[in-house]
């Protein structure tokens, strides 16, 4: 059969590449591979001197429908920025959905230069390093040949300036010193995260470095059920991935196989198995022997295929496959410089500029988003038409739960998004769940002057929500005043005269308008004060300004108003006639003198028969919970916060914001998980005994976090078998605290393993209670039996003093301990066979 020759006829790839030395190792065995790997390097070599592959500048080809993709984007943006003006939308969301925006950009456009690539040049030099995966990534190309757009500080935080050119148009000043703040951020990541992700690694090895293969089986009950899916191809891999290298714990029966249990799954038997929807497994976390793992309960040895043997150090293998990806990454920000690394959902794209129709049926939900932006959610598949002219016309077939962005006859450009395809989960929790947002963000004016509430739906807004205006006016304070006339010459008009007058603290303008000392005790009048004063510069030919200055009092004691004339807007009747029309009703109607347009917002001044002034205005919208202007009394100054909003801060996926969170998640910091598994072990506690609760409560907690920490490295396209994550998961929830210590001679709150309590309760009749319980690595391995792999660890003296109390006994069952005292490891050839 394998005589004959075998033909591929497509193009070969990395990946390619990879599943046919996968497919070639099962089938023929590792010397045969080795032979086809030597000819594979002869033949790459050979046409890679052949081709003589070189970058030019000419290679570097933008695609045309970058400029108008910006423009378009830039436009939309600019919508967005009038209704904070209106006070339609806050400057938070505002924020949001710019970051948004340009994301989606950037990310159509990396779409777009690989399709123009596709078209007009196969064989470009660029495209075939990138696509055949020999060098070079999408996202450097983007950068070369689309936009940098967003990029990152060394925070992790987003920028909001977006970098619309690309390193072959070359950068503008501003966009140069942006892209800066993300070149920084590769160096200190290269520089410092290494260290940490070093140091995640060796914590990793002190917890595991016990774990070896002891026994051929260590004859448990428990076992893992697995749930095949295979309604997708992604899916199909996933279960074929759970189940592979694993051993059954229960007969499995298939309509011509039958699998005993104790058999070990390879992938003739996974294809035969994977239709079945449960299939139980022996895996690491339920192994019930004290010091290490079973052979059974391990499975297959993923480095050659086959049963792991007997003083496999399985636990180091774990650790450094959990540890290395991270020292890896870190270099990743570096070569990329700092770009931002968010994802987009699977979204829709307009292939023509045109209007959109859909009709209007009760197959769709309005919802909110995190940025407050409304959209329609489809309960079933809807069919979308976009229609430019006659001849131009396209139809869209929506799958269900999928985000409809745009509303119905408006117009849309071309690749401008218009939906996208989530999934039921993710629709669930978007119709049920609201907001949680985590930090607070004070938000500061932009002009100084009066402010008032507007509670009830005021005007144009169709939305009813409580809104805040401040109206723009200067605010002089006492001593402001003061320094600003006191011993100074100026010129006072009286009765038409102008006289010369030194200005002192006596002046009576001075006097009425504050209180001079705190023993004066005259009271201010409240009357409206007009100050004229006149700066004369020069005295011969009396070139005189005139100054004026319309004073209101305001309820703080020491604070005046002062109208601003220079940014009044005067609207005449014969020119603005609309307007002027617009203004008068709306005065006429409103106690509160405001003018609310499309475009600004507005103090009415002065209402006259043909003329109307108006004074500038800005809008907030407000929760009365967040105001803290009570103090100012109606006052506010610029750059003052009057309100603060809740928010999520967007930050990138990469894996040095990664790590944290792996780091957290074993180390049990925030407690969270020990919070879970306790309310998990009370609820089951109520309806069992504490043993079964205990055994239920840790399952539920171990597949939790396995899924947790799959998740982070999944977003990187990290494939780390659950195995290694098994084993070091293992180690953290394996122990328990004491609760009432029963016959035995152990005392209520020590920490002790649950397999060992097992044991003692079998042989007492007043049992031991206990509680299980989650403890982070670093003291997960203190709590390690071996008194010198402590020592070497963490904490010298505190161990020592420990040890020699307790009169400690080393029983020399890990690997460090015996490479300290220079003996034989106890792993590979050096096993001791019990």
């Amino acid at each position: 059969m394998y005589k004959q020759k075998l033909i591929i006829n497509k193009t070969i790839d990395k990946k390619e590449i990879q599943k046919l030395i996968n497919w070639f190792i099962n089938n023929f065995g590792a010397i045969k591979t080795t032979k086809l790997l030597d000819k594979l390097k002869l033949l790459g070599f050979n046409y890679a001197t052949k081709i003589g592959i070189s970058l030019g500048i000419k290679d570097l080809k933008i695609p045309k429908i970058k400029k108008t993709l910006i423009k378009n984007n830039q436009k939309n943006i600019d919508k967005l920025y009038y209704q904070i003006k209106k006070g339609n939308l806050k400057t938070i969301e505002y924020d949001e959905k710019v970051k948004e925006k340009w994301n989606q950009i950037s990310e159509i456009l990396k779409k777009e230069i690989n399709d123009n690539f596709r078209t007009t040049d196969l064989l470009n030099p660029l495209y075939v390093m990138v696509i055949s995966g020999a060098r070079g990534n999408i996202s450097q190309i983007k950068q070369l040949v689309g936009m940098r757009g967003l990029m990152v500080d060394p925070k992790g935080e987003i920028i909001n300036i977006p970098i619309k050119s690309n390193l072959k148009e070359s950068l503008n000043i501003v966009e140069y010193f942006i892209s800066c703040y993300g070149a920084r951020k590769g160096v200190i990541d290269t520089a410092i995260k290494t260290a940490t992700a070093g140091h995640l690694t060796r914590k990793l090895i002190y917890l595991v470095q016990d774990q070896i293969i002891r026994r051929p089986d260590c004859y448990t009950k428990e076992m893992e059920i697995v749930f095949n899916l295979k309604n997708k191809k992604s899916y199909y891999n996933k279960s074929i991935e759970k189940i592979l290298g694993r051993v059954a714990a229960k007969e499995i029966r298939c309509s011509n196989l039958t699998i005993s249990s104790g058999q070990d799954i390879c992938n003739y038997l996974a294809k035969k198995i994977i239709h079945i929807k449960k299939i139980f497994l022996r895996t690491p976390l339920t192994c019930k022997v004290n010091h290490g793992i079973c052979q059974l309960c391990y499975g297959w040895n993923l480095a050659n295929n086959r049963i792991a043997d007997l003083g496999e150090p399985v636990g180091i293998l774990a650790a450094q496959s959990i540890g290395e990806p991270g020292t890896q990454l870190t270099m990743r920000t570096f070569h990329t410089g700092g770009i931002f690394s968010g994802e987009i959902g699977e979204t829709l794209t307009s292939p023509i500029n045109g209007t959109i129709y859909y009709e209007n049926k009760k197959d769709k939900k309005l919802i909110k988003l995190n940025n407050n932006s409304k959209v329609l959610l489809t309960l079933k598949e809807k069919k979308l038409l976009i229609i430019e002219n006659k001849q131009k016309r396209f139809n869209i077939k929506l799958p269900k739960h999928s985000l409809i962005f745009i509303k119905s006859q408006k117009k849309v450009f071309e690749k401008q998004i218009i939906s996208e395809i989530i999934n039921w989960k993710k629709a669930k929790k978007l119709i049920k769940t609201k907001n949680n947002k985590e930090r607070l963000k004070g938000v500061n004016t932009s002009i100084s002057g009066k402010f008032i509430i507007l509670k009830k739906n005021y005007l144009h807004d169709k939305e009813k929500q409580q809104k805040l205006c401040i109206t723009n006016a200067n605010i002089i304070t006492k001593n402001l005043m003061k320094h600003n006339l006191e011993n100074k010459t100026i010129y006072h008009i009286k009765q038409k005269i102008i006289h010369k007058i030194n200005i002192c603290s006596n002046f009576e303008p001075m006097k009425n308008l504050f209180k001079i000392s705190e023993k004066d005790k005259k009271k201010n009048s409240n009357k409206l004060k007009i100050l004229k004063i006149i700066n004369a510069r020069k005295k011969k030919k009396l070139n005189i300004k005139l100054r004026s200055f319309t004073l209101k009092k305001s309820k703080c004691k020491n604070n005046l108003i002062t109208e601003k004339t220079k940014t009044n807007k005067i609207i005449k009747k014969k020119k603005d006639n609309r307007n002027f029309e617009k203004i008068k009703k709306n005065y006429e109607a409103n106690e509160k003198k405001l003018y609310i347009d499309k475009n600004y917002c507005s103090e009415v001044i002065e209402n006259r028969k043909k003329t109307i002034s108006l004074n500038k205005a800005i809008l907030y919208q407000i929760k009365q919970k967040n105001l803290i202007l009570d103090k100012n009394k109606g006052l506010v100054k610029k750059d003052s916060i009057i309100f603060y909003t809740q928010y999520k801060t967007q930050k990138t996926t990469d894996i040095v914001q990664g790590l944290p969170k792996i780091e957290e998640i074993l180390e049990n910091k925030k407690s969270k998980q020990q919070k879970i598994l306790k309310s998990l072990f009370e609820k089951i506690k109520e309806n069992n005994t504490s043993k079964i609760a205990a055994k239920k409560s840790i399952y539920k907690i171990q597949n939790y976090l396995v899924k947790k920490i799959q998740l982070v490295y999944l977003s990187q396209g990290i494939i780390i078998s659950n195995k290694h994550i098994e084993v070091i998961i293992r180690k953290i929830t394996s122990k328990a605290i004491i609760r009432e210590s029963g016959e035995s001679s152990l005392m209520q709150g020590e920490i002790v393993e649950i397999n060992k309590l097992e044991k003692i309760n079998k042989k007492l009749q007043r049992k031991i209670t206990y509680e299980p319980v989650i403890i982070g690595i670093s003291k997960s391995s203190l709590l390690n039996n071996s008194l010198i792999s402590n020592i070497c660890f963490r904490g010298v003296i505190e161990n020592l003093t420990i040890g020699a109390i307790e009169g400690k006994v080393d029983w020399l069952n890990g690997i460090k301990e015996n490479i300290i005292i220079g003996n034989l490891i106890p792993a590979g050839t050096g096993q001791k066979i019990p």
